[in-house]
């Protein structure tokens, strides 16, 4: 894969994050691998997107080995709220055999945000599809 391809792509996903950001009022959107590695990132200034997605991968595999535990399928979306209203929403989803999440922080439990955050993820399948489809 040439260097070319892989900016591309991944300017194409940030393109994808900063629209979500703008729909959704959102202050952070981050694309991770599920170990915690930042893919793309779109954020206000003075969000720190690389703390955040570590945060998102230790959700993520805890939250994965509670789902095996109970003996439930995959969770399909992680929310976490904090006292003032705010939520951290994390989203997982396939594309071919990568297992990706999507992230962001919703500053007001009233916002909706499901089908912003469903339009982003066809949206990045598509842009990953056209790239990285191998």
């Amino acid at each position: 894969m040439s260097p070319t391809v892989l900016s591309s792509g991944v300017s194409e996903i940030r393109s994808i994050l900063t629209s979500l950001n703008e729909q959704g009022g959102f202050n952070i959107s981050i694309l991770t691998d599920v170990q915690g590695l930042p893919i793309a990132s779109a954020s206000k200034d003075g969000v720190d997107p690389d703390q955040h997605s570590a945060n998102v991968a230790i959700i993520q595999k805890n939250v994965s080995q509670l789902v095996n535990r109970l003996g439930m399928d995959g969770a399909n979306e992680i929310s976490i709220f904090d006292s003032s209203g705010q939520r951290l929403v994390c989203r997982p989803f396939l594309v071919n055999s990568h297992h990706l999440i999507l992230a962001v922080i919703v500053p007001d439990k009233r916002k909706a945000y499901r089908k912003v955050l469903n339009n982003s993820v066809s949206q990045i399948r598509r842009v990953w599809a056209q790239y990285w489809s191998m």
